[in-house]
């Protein structure tokens, strides 16, 4: 040997070999350890798993003709017609201008009718290439339409058209939108002569955008210059029917179209999503029935109680005047972190939507409200639609009123529904309440819905029975936040209780026991043991939620009490609300204290997927938790962009999450590939449109049975699906509520459990957003507006839809929309998302009052809470983890929080908790089902074969060095 080593050859062999293998070692364990999700996602390979083919050990199955990306897609776009057909709502139908005549030939005016919004921007954004057409729709519903008005609106002669989604939106910039609506002075004598050929019916399309990262322009809510003009001049020619067709997600004002008699015929459609117009030509011809009903109030838009306190001065390029109230609410220029501070004053109180609009109504009627007339302010009522047929309903036996509420008492309303007219249809039934109220007491509403049911189709003469069901007074409970009635809670107070079975919320149905009283003898308190004020009350002002609003709308004084935008002295900040802002310690609301350090890095070989179907509370987690080292928990945590990390000596596998709530949607390069091809669904105000929870279930289903086939490239599932949204349409001049389903928490609340029904049972867990009280877009980034109001309001309209869902999706039967229980499945894995805005000074995804004492300990939420994407410097992850969040949706690789101490008991327990609460969602999320094999990413297989050919050739270079310079014997 000492030969050998004199040796130069080798020498050379053994450093080689040395540097080689320390260089390997090194390569190895960065790419298998710190890199390795990394990896996986760069290079589309991800950790693989192998099921059994036994179906029996299968936990999740894909649709029957639905199995690869392609036949899901198409699944998918029969859904979305499903919904439209019952979703796109009948306004208004002069003397049943619809449906019309078989094989009418239509002509079809407005720009946008050559380029409908089909869905709004951003995580609900649908780009709209090869979407389908109104051209489309209406001819292959036996249609003939005006082929020059179309040639027309394609050229630049009708001008450039509207404008596009605002992206990259900051802090500063402010929103003008034009609707691009050709000027009548195009329109040429020959093509206004070509309508001659086409003039059984005209269709004036009109259309408005919205998105993410902007609000509404106020002006852009009204009919501008030019659209009126082509309404003018469409309706003075001579066509059989003029419909005005309502390609938009919020609300414009409506009375002047309302109120003209030569428009014959109202029809909204929000976005359809990329085939879900389709549905529009049946609709039109009678195939189909409206069904629809608003899932907002229609009014004149200076009668909204948010119009002082929403979005900005935004401009219009139209030319109408734009508001001139500072609505931003703007403090501390150029102080806080080098920015503005901008603040969302909630001084509506409770009175959102038809809660203001009714209740306004009711004080009128009592005469204490002179300056109020619904009739002319309300053009359509929350819940309002019109059908090709007449009903007429009958309160059924086995309708369960009770003499009197009590805690426990169950309301079952059973209507029967029958059709007088000559065509199948389809109708809704809705039971409202009115609680007692005394003027100074607790603020109420005039009006709450409590239940709703859809009937299936019914033929002429026939007739089908819906059930609504309450299962206690705490539906529509108050939530006292000031304690007028002696103690702050939920209660319902002692008094008569007015129930309405109703067409909308303005109309109870005329017919025999339409109406009817129940008393409460007493007050009815609920979860006094687990509910308490979290944001009223505190003696640090700067953590109570209502501290900073100058005035509160209350039904003892509309008038008085109209909310108003801040005075500049209102803008000025202390310092101590400068500290709270920039205050980067742990949730003070937290109020545990730990003492011993979690086990950590103890293996004790068991694999991730031995947890499958256990309880939150199985000791097996513990016992799991325990081999996890710090490290793998920080990467696990912080590494949840569109994805959770692996963990593959646990059998931790990689998950696929993306945006929603029209599909699966992704726009980064390199991630979006994984993606492209999945449909692109209607936006959620139409999904809310159809009142029918069986038909929101499908939906579910169908996001979730693409969830299942996944990435068939990777042969990876979908996972998490960052929706649906559950926002509020606090204004109609919020630019997301496109996102959002309604102005109410119940009709939002109820849709989302049906959607995560329907995704459970293909294994993919909803990540319902934005957690909470995000209703507004503009300066959302701006270290995060500051959104102030009362606990009341927060826990009766922004908290109560996710309570809701959340609740309902625990419980282990789903609620058909004709009433029937079914067993639906409990969803054991879910999701909420958190977001970018603040709850008066607080992040939300920091606060341990919300994340943590409201969601999980009132709730009694089991699962994963997401941050929504951290691009912004006041989502500090370190809160996040104390206040109950786990995993941080980074976009900016320093948002992280890499060094947790070690030696602190409290950052371990914490990060621990976080990694159970990742770990149980996926468990019981379609990346694990039925029995399966842990397979290496085909990356890390091929960097083995490179190891082992490289240590092949250095072991024979090493023996043929070795022979070569052998000494003969």
């Amino acid at each position: 040997m000492k030969e050998q080593h004199n040796n130069r050859s080798f020498r050379v062999w053994i450093r080689t070999t040395a540097i080689a293998g320390v260089l390997l070692l090194v390569l190895n364990l960065v790419a298998s350890f710190p890199l390795f999700n990394t990896l996986c996602v760069v290079l589309n390979s991800p950790m693989r798993m192998e099921y059994s083919e036994s179906e029996e050990n299968k936990r999740f199955s894909v649709l029957e003709g639905a199995d690869t990306r392609e036949s899901a897609a198409r699944h998918g776009d029969e859904v979305t017609q499903a919904i439209c057909e019952e979703g796109f709502t009948l306004l208004k139908n002069r003397e049943n201008a619809l449906p019309l005549s078989t094989g009418a030939k239509i002509s079809i005016f407005g720009k946008n009718s050559a380029n409908m919004a089909t869905g709004g921007s951003g995580s609900g954004g649908s780009s709209g290439i090869g979407a389908k057409t109104i051209y489309d729709s209406l001819t292959a519903a036996g249609f003939s339409c005006n082929p020059a008005l179309l040639d027309f609106y394609n050229s630049d002669l009708s001008g450039k058209g509207r404008d596009s989604n605002p992206t990259d939106l900051d802090s500063g910039k402010t929103v003008s939108l034009s609707t691009g609506e050709t000027p009548w002075e195009a329109y040429s004598e020959d093509l206004l002569g070509s309508c001659s050929d086409y003039k059984d019916a005209a269709i004036v399309v009109l259309t408005r955008i919205g998105g993410e990262g902007f609000d509404i322009p106020r002006s852009y809510l009204k009919l501008d210059e030019n659209e009126r003009a082509l309404i003018e001049h469409v309706t003075a020619m001579d066509f059989g029917a003029v419909i005005v067709l309502l390609n938009m997600a919020n609300g414009v004002e409506l009375q002047e179209l309302k109120a003209d008699d030569s428009v014959d015929a109202i029809l909204w459609m929000g976005y359809a999503g990329d085939t879900g117009i389709m549905a529009l030509g049946r609709l039109l011809s009678g195939a189909v029935n409206p069904s629809g009903r608003t899932v907002d109030t229609w009014a004149v838009l200076t009668s909204n109680p948010t119009w002082n306190n929403f979005g900005g001065e935004i401009g219009a390029k139209s030319g109408s005047p734009s508001y001139s109230g500072d609505a931003y609410l703007t403090r501390a220029r150029g102080g806080y972190m080098g920015r503005d501070v901008y603040f969302v004053d909630e001084e509506e109180d409770i009175y959102v939507g038809y809660r203001y609009y009714e209740t306004a109504y009711a004080e009128h009627e009592e005469g204490n409200y002179d300056s109020f007339d619904y009739d002319e302010v309300v053009a359509y009522p929350f819940g309002y639609g019109l059908s090709y047929t007449t009903f007429d309903w009958e309160l059924e036996g086995g309708s369960v009123i009770p003499a009197a509420l009590e805690a426990g008492t169950k309301i079952v309303v059973k209507v029967r529904v029958t059709n007088t007219g000559s065509v199948p249809g389809r109708d809704v039934v809705q039971l409202y309440v009115t609680p007692p109220h005394t003027h100074g007491g607790i603020e109420k509403s005039a009006k709450v819905l409590v239940g709703f049911a859809k009937t299936d189709v019914i033929e002429p003469g026939k007739s089908d029975t819906v059930t609504i069901t309450v299962d206690s007074p705490y539906a529509f409970a108050s939530y006292d936040c000031y304690a007028r009635s002696g103690k702050a809670g939920y209660i319902v107070e002692k008094g008569d209780y007015l129930f309405t079975i109703s067409t909308d919320a303005h109309n109870a149905k005329d017919m025999k026991k339409a109406v009817f009283h129940v008393p409460a003898a007493e007050d009815l308190r609920f979860y006094e043991d687990t509910v308490q004020n979290r944001y009223t009350g505190n003696n640090d002002k700067m953590q109570d939620m209502d501290a900073e609003l100058s005035v509160q709308l209350s039904r003892s004084d509309f008038a008085g009490t109209w909310p108003t935008s801040r005075t500049e002295e209102e803008r000025m900040i202390s310092a101590d609300f400068y500290a709270a802002l920039t205050n980067t310690e742990p949730n003070p609301n937290n109020p545990n204290t730990y003492t011993e350090i979690p086990a950590t890095g103890q293996d004790q070989g068991i694999l991730m997927g031995e947890l499958v179907g256990k309880a939150f509370e199985d000791e097996l987690w513990e016992a799991f938790l325990d081999q996890l080292t710090l490290s793998q928990m920080v990467d696990l945590v912080n590494n949840g962009a569109f994805q959770t990390a692996a963990i593959p000596e646990y059998g931790v596998p990689l998950t696929r999450s993306t945006d929603g709530p029209v599909g699966w949607v992704n726009f980064m390069p390199g991630i979006k590939e994984a993606f492209d091809g999945c449909c692109k669904y209607c936006c959620e105000e139409v999904i809310a449109a159809t009142w029918n929870l069986d038909r929101i279930y499908e939906m579910g289903l169908s996001v979730g049975n693409e969830g299942l086939v996944g990435d068939q490239a990777s042969k990876l599932p979908f996972t998490g699906w960052y929706a649906p949204g559950l926002n509020i349409h606090r204004s109609p001049m919020g630019g997301r509520n496109f996102e959002y389903y309604s102005e109410d928490p119940l009709l939002s609340g109820m849709a989302t459990a049906a959607v995560m029904k329907g995704l459970a049972d293909k294994g993919v867990y909803a990540n319902i957003k934005h957690f909470a009280m995000n209703e507004q877009e503009t300066h959302r980034s701006s270290n995060g507006v500051l959104t102030w109001g009362t606990e009341q309001a927060m826990r009766e309209i922004y908290l109560k839809g996710f309570e809701i869902a959340i609740g309902t999706a625990q419980k282990d039967e789903r609620v058909k929309g004709n009433g029937e229980i079914v067993q639906g499945g409990k969803v054991t894995s879910m999701g909420v998302m958190s977001s970018f805005n603040r709850i008066g000074t607080r992040w939300t995804g920091g606060d341990y009052r919300l994340c943590t004492s409201i969601l999980r300990d009132e709730w009694g939420f089991q699962g994963l809470v997401i941050c929504d994407f951290n691009t912004c410097s006041h989502m500090n992850v370190k809160n996040m983890i104390y206040a109950g969040g786990d995993l941080n949706l980074e976009m900016v690789g320093a948002r992280v929080w890499k060094n947790p101490d070690p030696s602190d008991p409290a950052d371990v327990t914490m990060m621990r908790r976080a990694a159970k609460d990742i770990l149980y969602t996926i468990a019981n999320s379609n990346a694990y089902q039925g029995s399966f094999i842990m397979h290496r990413p085909i990356w890390q297989l091929v960097m083995f074969a490179v190891d082992a050919v490289l240590a092949v050739l250095l072991a024979v270079w090493g023996l043929t060095v070795f022979l070569k310079t052998r000494k003969p014997e």
